[in-house]
């Protein structure tokens, strides 16, 4: 069958047929296979050849039983090599799927030409020679699919097409230009063509030389085959043994003669195994590809566990080192906070003291201090508020010593004092009954502190509370403005570093973090954290 195509001669990426039978080399064993049935159906055909004349008994329904199941296998391998071809987009597998389309298209018409099959005493379609030139023609149909699928594989091998629709629509009007050239020759001008049956003898077909030359057109196809391959793939080997039971089943025919003969009765068998060939080999396949699939599943099955594993591993590993780096980042902040208020507000307040010994020195009654003393006594004022402020940042005295909830009500007054926002903090009595282990008071700590932070620098808010309760063995701190809100894809922003540190601190103890809000509402941060 023509295919057009968009290109030139482009190649079939090996990808995506690595498994096909068209691609796939035969291995031995397939091919001594292969040769066993080559050489029983010639055995068998040349042990009986001297008998092929003899004649058998009718049996009932045996041509229409027989017609039933080559045209069923025809038709199932055209849907299977049709199916092939749509995942490969292999012109070859095509031509060979519209020559298995146009037999078993013909082998209904020669159905529909028997008498007496479908009505009693009458025929469907043609007359009394049209039954055998179908028969011509149904066996030339896999000869000539084969041989154009076999010239395609020579001489442009892996030619595939891109444009689809346009390669379907031809093949479909030469298969019906075919089937209908078919249809008309064998009716409508049968008259114009040459008698091969006389009352069931079809010798004729063979004086002919009609019968030679079909033999000749398979040997051809089988041929070009060869030359195609050498017989390597599984799909041609097993082609072959299809062409190979198609000239056993016209030798043993045409020497039997006539029908109901012993010749006539193997040659049904020969023409049922070649139209069954393909069909059994493509279901084989089936399975197999089943079976890889199910292997490939259980082994991406096993992937995806083992990478599961090593993802939680990694998580547990990221996580303790989360907790590890939090450890050491406290240790450190104590450390520097300590150091600093040893160590600089000391030296701090040496100054001061040298500076005040040194104005009440300079002193002269009814005369103004020093004004340079004054201003450096001031600018140590507000270095001392400033260590102050780093000291708490860092880390507040009175988490250490008075513990949480303390450190939570004099944070929220510092914040209150320094930028004059209101803040309200509300301890339940039964939370301040509950002492906190030092992992998870600093934890509590951060978060609020970290969301007091957010309200001062973001949310544009004159109020702010802080509500803390114990819940069903939890402690609740629900941190609440009144400023712009939040927005949803600056929660979601992978950039809201702090934000994301919150969550990180809260999921170490198997806490929970919400954070939501309008421009209505303002912003709520609710923290839940289990005291198991």
């Amino acid at each position: 069958m023509y295919s057009g195509t968009a290109t030139d001669v482009p190649m079939l990426p090996c990808d995506r047929v690595a498994s096909s039978p068209a691609i796939r080399v035969a291995t031995l064993r397939q091919r001594k296979f292969a040769i066993g049935i080559c050489m029983a159906l010639g055995i068998l055909t040349l042990l009986i050849f001297p008998f092929a004349q003899l004649r058998w008994p009718q049996v009932p329904s045996f041509l229409a039983i027989y017609q039933t199941a080559v045209i069923g296998t025809y038709m199932i391998t055209a849907y299977q090599m049709y199916g092939h071809y749509k995942a490969t987009r292999s012109v070859a597998l095509l031509h060979l799927s519209a020559g298995c389309c146009y037999t078993a298209a013909v082998l209904v018409l020669q159905f529909c030409s028997f008498r007496g099959v479908f009505v009693e005493g009458q025929v469907l379609f043609g007359g009394p020679q049209t039954s055998s030139w179908l028969w011509l023609f149904w066996h030339a149909g896999p000869a000539i699919g084969i041989l154009l699928f076999a010239w395609s594989e020579l001489h442009h091998p892996n030619h595939i097409t891109f444009d689809h629709p346009q390669s379907l629509r031809r093949t479909a009007l030469v298969l019906v230009f075919a089937f209908t050239a078919t249809a008309a020759l064998t009716s409508i001008f049968i008259e114009y063509l040459p008698v091969l049956d006389v009352n069931g003898d079809y010798r004729g077909i063979t004086t002919s030389g009609i019968a030679p030359a079909l033999q000749f057109l398979l040997l051809l196809a089988l041929f070009f085959l060869w030359r195609a391959s050498r017989f390597r793939n599984v799909l041609h080997v097993w082609l072959a043994i299809s062409l190979i039971a198609l000239l056993c089943d016209n030798a043993i025919t045409m020497a039997g003669g006539s029908r109901l003969s012993m010749g006539w009765y193997l040659g049904r068998t020969s023409g049922l195994i070649s139209s069954s060939v393909m069909m059994l080999v493509y279901l084989k396949e089936i399975n197999r590809s089943h079976q890889y699939s199910m292997l490939i599943a259980d082994q991406l099955d096993a992937d995806r566990t083992r990478a599961e594993l090593d993802l939680q591993q990694s998580y547990v590993q990221l996580r303790q080192l989360s907790e590890h780096q939090e450890r050491v980042k406290e240790e450190e902040r104590k450390r520097i906070a300590r150091e600093i208020h040893d160590e600089l507000g000391g030296l701090l307040t040496g100054i001061k003291a040298n500076l005040t010994v040194s104005i009440e020195r300079s002193h002269v009654p009814g005369k103004p201090a020093d004004p340079l003393l004054e201003d450096a006594t001031a600018q140590v004022d507000m270095a001392v508020e400033t260590v102050r402020r780093i000291i708490v940042d860092l880390r507040p005295s009175v988490l250490d010593h008075l513990g949480v909830w303390a450190a939570l009500e004099w944070y929220t007054d510092q914040i209150q004092e320094r930028t004059n926002l209101q803040c309200q903090c509300n301890i339940r009595p039964d939370v301040m009954d509950i002492e906190l282990d030092p992992e998870r008071s600093t934890m509590l700590f951060r978060v609020v502190q970290e969301s007091l932070t957010n309200v001062v620098r973001h949310a544009g808010a004159s109020k702010v509370t802080i509500d803390v309760m114990c819940q069903q063995n939890a402690i609740i701190v629900e941190i609440k403005d009144n400023g712009k809100g939040i927005d949803a894809q600056h929660l979601l922003c992978g950039e809201a570093w702090g934000i994301l540190g919150m969550h990180e601190r809260t999921r170490q103890f198997g806490g929970i973090l919400k954070i939501f809000g309008t421009g209505t509402t303002g912003t709520t941060v609710l923290l839940n954290l289990p005291l198991d």
